[in-house]
């Protein structure tokens, strides 16, 4: 059951004997892949411009995937990924210079992000819900009325700025086209996802859950609250960054 903890239930035993039985699972999966990989080959969506957009569509779903990391799994409410998606969308600015391949960007900015997303967690040590919720707010206020203007965040004083250089990836070359950042933005998401569902099937992920359900009997067991309910919000922040 979905944000339970508990495993799903198994298909009945009759069902499951059919042969087609294993496409419940797996065919929504080949679906969405195919029609992540044809969709800007279909009229309608062949240009660079819909190409463009695609890949905000695909930003944005990186983003609900941090949501689901810090919500989802951890029960807290942040009302700040888009600032943290802003603000490694900035520092990659800066680091473009550098002429650094996009996975060592991608990292770079996503620990950052990461850092940052943990420092605004640290209400989460002794508040919950709502009250967070104000917090991870004034973070997303913060960023987009003073830090998004900073000379030594945008080289510019204003929130406006220009992406020098191109994109690389390692043994594929430079990334010329919105189609191709298209692809790359969707290889990432398929990562992402893929570290979810890792995550999701791992003890962190049942730590996280422990201290989400009822966090007085985790810290009896050993579990600190606080420090858990941080890594989540340093993990939702990873991928936020990773994304802008």
């Amino acid at each position: 059951e979905i944000g339970s903890g508990r495993p799903p239930h198994p298909l009945d035993a009759e069902l499951a004997a059919r042969p087609w039985a294993p496409w419940l699972r797996r065919g929504p999966l080949a679906a969405a892949v195919f029609a992540g990989v044809a969709l800007p080959l279909l009229p309608g969506f062949d240009t660079q411009s819909k190409a463009f957009l695609l890949t905000e569509v695909v930003v944005y779903c990186l983003v609900g995937v941090s949501v689901v990391i810090v919500t989802g799994l951890s029960g807290q409410l942040s009302m700040g990924q888009f600032a943290l998606l802003g603000l490694g969308a900035y520092l990659t600015v800066r680091l473009a210079p550098n002429d650094l391949s996009l996975p060592v960007c991608m990292a770079l900015v996503g620990g950052s992000c990461a850092l940052v997303a943990a420092l605004v967690g640290l209400p989460a040590v002794r508040v919950r819900g709502l009250f967070l919720g104000v917090t991870t707010l004034g973070f997303a206020v913060f960023a987009y009325g003073y830090l998004f203007n900073q000379r030594w965040l945008t080289d510019s004083g204003s929130s406006f700025v220009t992406l020098e250089g191109r994109a690389r990836l390692p043994f594929v070359g430079e990334i010329t086209t919105n189609r191709g950042l298209y692809y790359t933005s969707l290889g990432a998401l398929a990562l992402a996802l893929a570290a979810l569902g890792a995550l999701r099937r791992s003890g962190a992920a049942r730590r996280l859950i422990a201290v989400r359900d009822n966090p007085v009997n985790a810290a009896a067991h050993g579990l600190p609250p606080a420090a858990t309910n941080i890594v989540a919000f340093a993990l939702s922040g990873f991928v936020a960054g990773c994304a802008g």
